[in-house]
């Protein structure tokens, strides 16, 4: 509004064009909120198997950590991994799942190529 008056016919079209447009800026700030503080939540295996998709094993995301192909770090004996970072190691490309039925399918096809040899 450039400063002009508004008839009084017209008060509830523009308070209601007003009320949508403060709903969807203060969804927009909640989103861009929401984005930056999750990313410094921090995970543990658990959590990071739930968060995952598909959602690996426990002895997968232990495999991962014993041979750093994930980024993680340890408090005591327990793994934790940071979720912003988890998601740019995801977009990045994980290495896959080991238990994965194309990693068996494939792991079966190689082993009986060399016993045909």
């Amino acid at each position: 509004m450039s400063g002009k008056r508004i008839p009084l016919e017209e008060v509830p079209e523009v308070l209601g064009a007003l009320i949508t447009t403060v709903e969807e800026l203060k969804a927009k700030v909640t989103v861009q909120e929401g984005t930056q503080d999750d990313d410094n939540d921090i995970l543990s295996v658990e959590e990071l198997m739930e968060f995952l998709q598909p959602h690996p094993a426990k002895q997968t995301v232990y495999g991962w950590c014993s041979s750093r192909k994930i980024p993680h770090f340890k408090k005591g004996k327990c793994n934790f991994f940071h979720k912003g970072t988890i998601r740019e190691w995801d977009a990045a490309g994980r290495p896959p799942c080991e238990d994965s039925p194309e990693s068996i399918a494939e792991e079966y096809v190689n082993r009986k190529r060399l016993e045909a040899y």
